[in-house]
């Protein structure tokens, strides 16, 4: 694997590990697949820990940052995202589920939270700002292809409320992000990745990747409901 030598290289990369990795995953298949309301109401309070641990990532990334040309970059990221927590908070609440702090720490929660954890970690490990950019790049492209997806889900499982986090209204947001928008997406390709931060910005993207990956077989799991005692 090349290291990158510019931002427009890693987001390639970001996208060749995204389709490779999360494209086909069991995830987004069961997203794309038969649609019940029950599997919909397992998976949803399953992202709890993850959706309210994403705006602390935003501002570990955004506080950690001090690069002249990245960190406002990465600021506005912050700013963007700031809120849609409560859009989650508010579709639970429309689909008639309600969590507490024991349900957010609870067992079946526990790879979720992990996750969590390890993405933050890499976020406040990272030794340039170039890896924390990469980390939100990767964790941006893998949440694109859920907010695709979930909504037409919700639509199929028979549910007539109109969502916000996970409906179209949220897709939309993200992709109205400044850090999206054609001049600043021309402006980040072009700028380079210094030399002694290249490497390290392949192994972050790989990394975040991997912790996806987990993510993603955790929700799936959830999807699929619990199984039988004496299931193998």
């Amino acid at each position: 694997m090349s290291a990158p030598v510019n931002l427009g290289a890693v987001e390639e990369l970001i996208a060749r590990r995204r389709d490779e990795l999360i494209i086909n995953h069991d995830f987004m298949r069961r997203l794309e697949g038969e649609a019940t309301l029950e599997s919909l109401r397992r998976l949803l309070p399953r992202l709890a820990f993850f959706t309210f641990a994403f705006q602390d990532m935003l501002k570990v990334a955004r506080d950690r940052c001090t690069d002249p040309v990245l960190a406002p970059i990465v600021a506005s990221m912050e700013e963007n995202d700031r809120g849609h927590d409560q859009w989650y908070v508010e579709d639970l609440k429309a689909v008639g589920i309600e969590l507490d702090a024991r349900a957010l720490f609870a067992a079946e929660c526990d790879a979720v939270r992990r996750v969590s954890y390890s993405i933050i970690s890499l976020l406040e490990s990272g030794t340039s700002d170039h890896e924390r950019l990469a980390v939100l790049l990767s964790l941006e492209a893998a949440a694109r292809e859920f907010f695709v997806r979930v909504p037409s889900f919700a639509r199929r499982a028979g549910l007539t409320t109109e969502l916000r986090y996970f409906g179209g209204m949220h897709l939309q947001a993200e992709e109205a992000h400044e850090v999206f928008a054609a001049e600043t997406q021309e402006t980040l390709n072009a700028l380079a990745v210094p030399e002694q931060a290249r490497q390290a910005v392949s192994e972050i993207v790989e990394k975040t990747f991997v912790l996806l990956l987990r993510l993603a077989t955790a929700l799936a799991g959830a999807m699929e409901g619990p199984r039988p005692p004496d299931a193998r």
